[in-house]
């Protein structure tokens, strides 16, 4: 089952014996069993969250050659040795199949200079990211110091973990993202103010999900993301503020200080429920991550 794009329910992980835990979870973490392996004595997992942050602590638990040897299991970025298939897909995503001869001796070469000097190659989780950004990454993490580019190192192959994990498990029917905008000027729900949803990061870089307006209650007649929709990433709240207060004739100068709202915020548990709340005036605004 390595690599498999079968979807996956918690209830039918928790069933497994050890054997098929390691063979339907095993290669999340690059050519590291031992790592579901250790993780398996956990069961039963309540959620993606502690699922995921179990697998996490196999690693952090373990010694540290076995961390250095999981980093070392990663492949080069842009690398012409063979890969996991996983790995060739996510590194397609980004870009790095399509780099010209000259940008890819530039990452050749500046990953050779990572490895000569750490001992592990540069890791990055690249899913959402291209390869502008990627090769500034990793310019910028040569100059680190190697405990806490080893540290750095191990949180990108947890991202990585995630996103995979994120595809193979089916997300329970109450994860979703719900949000509400309360007028604390007046004290009332926000009604009839615009507010977008958007996801940064995949293959577009920044999509937008939602284009929606708030009801009498200062909330929307359905979540923002629901049951199957809401996946482990990054995402961007934009709050039409102004346009509100303008219409509600509570704008007094112009232009207004605040026009609009940008709320961005990680969803680590595809199985919760996130709530995003706006509590708002023309001069301040404060937000919270609610239940």
């Amino acid at each position: 089952m390595k690599g498999s794009k079968m979807k996956l329910s918690l209830d039918s992980i928790n069933r497994m014996n050890r054997e098929q835990f390691v063979d339907a979870l095993g290669w999340v973490f690059e050519h590291s069993p031992w790592v579901a392996e250790r993780a398996w004595i956990s069961r039963p997992f309540y959620s993606f969250g502690q699922l995921s942050s179990k697998l996490e602590e196999a690693v952090e638990q373990s010694a540290l050659d076995e961390q250095l040897a999981l980093l070392c299991a990663h492949p080069d970025l842009a690398g012409k040795l063979k890969m996991t298939e996983i790995s060739v897909n996510e590194q397609r995503g980004a870009g790095l199949n399509e780099l010209s001869p000259e940008d890819y001796e530039q990452f050749r070469a500046s990953n050779q200079a990572y490895k000569d000097k750490f001992g592990f190659p540069f890791i990055i989780a690249v899913r959402g990211l291209n390869t502008d950004s990627i090769y500034a990454a990793l310019g910028k993490r040569l100059g680190g110091e190697w405990d806490k580019e080893r540290i750095l190192a191990l949180k990108e192959v947890f991202k990585i973990a995630q996103f995979r994990l994120s595809d193979l498990i089916t997300s329970p029917n109450d994860g979703k993202l719900t949000t509400h905008v309360l007028d604390v000027s007046c004290g009332t729900p926000a009604s009839g103010m615009k507010l977008e949803l958007w996801e940064i990061g995949g293959e577009e870089g920044r999509r937008l999900l939602r284009s929606v307006v708030t009801d009498a209650d200062g909330r929307l007649d359905a979540p923002l993301l629901s049951c199957g929709e809401l996946k482990v990433g990054q995402y961007e709240l934009f709050f039409y503020v102004a346009e509100y207060f303008r219409e509600k004739g509570l704008a007094e100068k112009e232009p207004l200080f605040l026009e609009c709202i940008p709320i961005r915020f990680g969803v680590s548990d595809a199985g919760s429920h996130y709530h995003v709340p706006l509590l708002v005036a023309p001069g301040g605004y404060s937000t919270y991550r609610g239940s």
